[in-house]
């Protein structure tokens, strides 16, 4: 399903994204994601997650460099090899059978996110198994420099009550705002690697999105955008499917 008319113009060249992933600002970007310094950190079990000198939405869990730089190479080279994601058909959507070029994913996620030291219903609710009651969602995004999402809520009687988010390729700032007092604001640096996962008040209670601006203010420095990829896993309530 194609989705240029939420992202922004389509006047660009495919050619930007075969550059994107063959050329130099890819390995930049994963470089510079391993050598960031480190943010503020709370450890909850075997993995920490990473809290800003604000505070985070009640529920939101981040995960730096969760995503090992061979599978984030393998996920772009799969993602733009056997789908049809390009700068002009901009967002994919899978429901119930999610392609394979996400396979390798899956299966890390399913073999790491017990180690994240998440509650358990929201472990529940990510975890892969035959008997899970909701089948799962996909949502495969490109955007350009330039590009963002409108601040929203994930649409509550269609989606599961938790929402697992993987960033690729460039780096971008997701914002926060509180839908009871929109001075209550809260930016998450997203960086290659990077898993989020909303839950609780982070998924009902605060709106998330992302800025349609070429840079971002991150550390003090300003840094330009480049390409980048999200991949977005929910969970479908009944009828989750029918869009519309």
């Amino acid at each position: 399903m194609a989705g240029s008319s939420l992202f922004g113009s389509d006047s660009e060249s495919d050619n930007e994204l075969d550059d994107a992933i063959a050329g130099p600002s890819r390995s930049q970007g994963f470089a510079h994601s391993r050598t960031a310094a480190p943010p503020l950190r709370s450890c909850r079990g075997d993995r920490s997650s990473t809290v800003s000198p604000r505070a985070a939405p009640e529920g939101l869990f981040h995960f730096p460099q969760a995503i090992p730089i061979e599978l984030q190479t393998l996920l772009v080279h799969n993602i733009t090899t056997t789908l049809p994601l390009t700068v002009k058909q901009n967002q994919l959507m899978y429901f119930a059978h999610l392609p394979s070029a996400l396979d390798p994913l899956l299966h890390r996620l399913n073999a790491d996110i017990p180690t994240y030291g998440l509650p358990t219903e929201v472990l529940e609710d990510l975890l892969d198994r035959p008997d899970h009651e909701h089948d799962r969602q996909a949502i495969i995004n490109l955007y350009r420099p330039g590009m963002g999402i409108a601040p929203h809520v994930d649409l509550p009687h269609r989606y599961s009550s938790v929402i697992l988010g993987i960033s690729l390729l460039g780096t971008t700032v997701m914002d926060f705002v509180s839908t009871c007092d929109s001075e209550n604001k809260f930016e998450l640096v997203l960086r290659p690697g990077d898993v989020y996962i909303l839950s609780g008040k982070s998924r009902y209670a605060w709106t998330h999105g992302i800025q349609y601006r070429d840079s971002d203010w991150i550390e003090g420095e300003e840094r330009k955008r480049g390409l980048r990829i999200s991949v977005t896993l929910r969970r479908m309530k009944e009828g989750g499917h029918v869009v519309g």
